[in-house]
């Protein structure tokens, strides 16, 4: 997948988020704030004690992140930008960014899926319901690498 940029959402947006994420018997959760601007997508998470995880900043610059130590490796600021964009970015930018891939898009109201050679390897399903535009609760399963994310949100206005 090629990362489209923050523009490309085609909106402003500013949520909060309790995601609950799952790793074979391991399940974390965690809050986040998530803010989207033209110029640039900015997350920071903690977990329940209120500890920062991880904070990513996305812009033209490229992505800067600084993730706790006690955070596993394996959760790269790029997967966790190709999550979200695969969750909430719009069906015409998904299919540019896979263009020219191995890899079929399906899309219907309400759920995108990715497979490869007829195998499932990432879905998302999303409620219907909607706060300004935005889905109140989303869930995300990647099949390819083992996890799935549980994501409840909500619109944060000025």
């Amino acid at each position: 997948m090629t990362l489209p940029g923050p523009a490309d959402l085609g909106r402003s947006v500013d949520v909060a988020q309790m995601i609950i994420a799952r790793y074979g018997e391991r399940s974390v959760t965690f809050e986040s704030r998530l803010s989207v601007t033209p110029q640039r997508v900015l997350m920071v998470s903690t977990d329940s004690a209120g500890r920062r995880a991880m904070t990513i900043e996305w812009s033209a610059r490229g992505i800067e992140a600084d993730i706790a130590p006690w955070v596993p490796r394996q959760l790269r600021p790029v997967n966790v930008l190709a999550d979200l964009v695969f969750l909430y970015w719009p069906e015409t930018v998904l299919r540019a960014a896979f263009s020219g891939s191995p890899v079929t898009l399906m899309v219907s109201p309400g759920r995108r899926a990715l497979y490869q050679e007829g195998r499932e390897l990432i879905w998302a399903e999303h409620t219907l319901e909607r706060l300004a535009g935005w889905p109140r609760s989303s869930h995300y399963r990647n099949l390819a690498w083992g996890y799935e994310l549980m994501i409840k949100s909500a619109e944060v206005t000025p």
